[in-house]
This record gives C-alpha cells, sequence and structure tokens, in this order.
C-alpha cells in the first residue's frame, strides 16, 4: 500500500553490514574460546553455593541472562546492576562462591571493585570482557573473552552481546558436562 515491493538497495546493504559484523563477532568469540579454562569455570560454578554477577549498562543485561541460565540449572545466581548493592553484597562472598564481572572494555571502575571486594572475600572471579589486558582481567581468577574491542556500542547497538551470549552458552555446555560427569558418579 504505497510502499515498494522491494526492499531498496542501499536496506539491504545495511542489513548485510549488520549480519557481517554479528557474524564476524560470534567468529571472534569462538576463536577466543579456551576449552581449559572453560572446564574450569564450569567446575567452579558447579560447586559453588551462590554465584554472583555485575555489570553496568549493557554488560549489566548480559549479566541477567546468565544469572537466568544458571538459576534454570538449579544453581543459586543474583545479577545486579545497581553498583552500591553489588558491592555490599559481595563483602557477604566467601569460599565456595563465584563472583562474575561483566564488561565490554574491562575498564569499569565499579565492575573492577566489584570483582576485587569477592576476590578479597574468597570468591572464585571471573571476568568476561572484549579486552585481554584490563583492569578487570587483572581482577579476575579466569577471563573469558567474548569479542574483540571494534565493538563500538554506538547508540545502544547489540551487537557486542552476540559475542557475550556465545561465551554464556558455552559456559553453559561447559558447567552441563560437569554437571553431568557428577550426576554419572
Amino acid at each position: 500500500i504505497g510502499r515498494p515491493s522491494t526492499i531498496p538497495k542501499s536496506r539491504d546493504a545495511a542489513l548485510q553490514s549488520l549480519h557481517d559484523t554479528m557474524a564476524q563477532n560470534l567468529g571472534i568469540a569462538h576463536g577466543n574460546t579456551d576449552l581449559e579454562k572453560l572446564e574450569k569455570v564450569g567446575a567452579a560454578l558447579a560447586a559453588s553455593r551462590r554465584v554472583d554477577l555485575y555489570g553496568a549498562g549493557m554488560s549489566g543485561i548480559t549479566a541477567e541472562l546468565l544469572a537466568y541460565r544458571l538459576l534454570r540449572v538449579g544453581l543459586t545466581a543474583l545479577a545486579f546492576r545497581n553498583a552500591n548493592m553489588a558491592h555490599e553484597v559481595a563483602n557477604g562472598l566467601g569460599t565456595g562462591c563465584v563472583a562474575i564481572g561483566f564488561s565490554i572494555s574491562g575498564l569499569s571502575v565499579d565492575t573492577v571493585q566489584f570483582l576485587k571486594s569477592a576476590r578479597s572475600a574468597g570468591a572464585v572471579t571471573i571476568a568476561i570482557t572484549n579486552r585481554a589486558r584490563s583492569p578487570l582481567v587483572e581482577a579476575a581468577d579466569f577471563t573469558l573473552l567474548a569479542s574483540g574491542l571494534h565493538d563500538r556500542p554506538i547508540g545502544g547497538t547489540l551487537t557486542p552481546m552476540v559475542g557475550k551470549i556465545f561465551v554464556i552458552e558455552s559456559l553453559m555446555l561447559a558447567l552441563s558436562k560437569v554437571m553431568e560427569e557428577s550426576l554419572a558418579k
């Protein structure tokens, strides 16, 4: 009704570019996968009595996705997007707990402080980030790398989440393997 029956080439080019960017993010995340590290993190999660997750902005939404997945397999997991609350509860973590910090840049001060507090309390700390060299990585016992830093989340684009979702699902596969092995014993 008054609209072209075909999508203009410029729109198709934009969609193709979006597809290519998302596929590239997925490929980078896959290339960054360290199976040995995933197994260790999966084992730490399986043995945990509590998992706290923190991220700001889009990273907080991603933290909530992982918390949801962990809850679905029966683990106690809480995601925080409020820095004050995250810092207050991180002090209650200890041996047998896991803290996971999400940050695209690895530079988010509140996320770094969350992991430092959790580590000081005795929790296993995990960074999920796009930057291999960052303060967040230094605050973590384990680092799971997603996509590269070229992701530029301008205007709130969700393309950086593709790599993070791949990391989450890879982690859930590793956790599933550990849980299945413990049931078989």
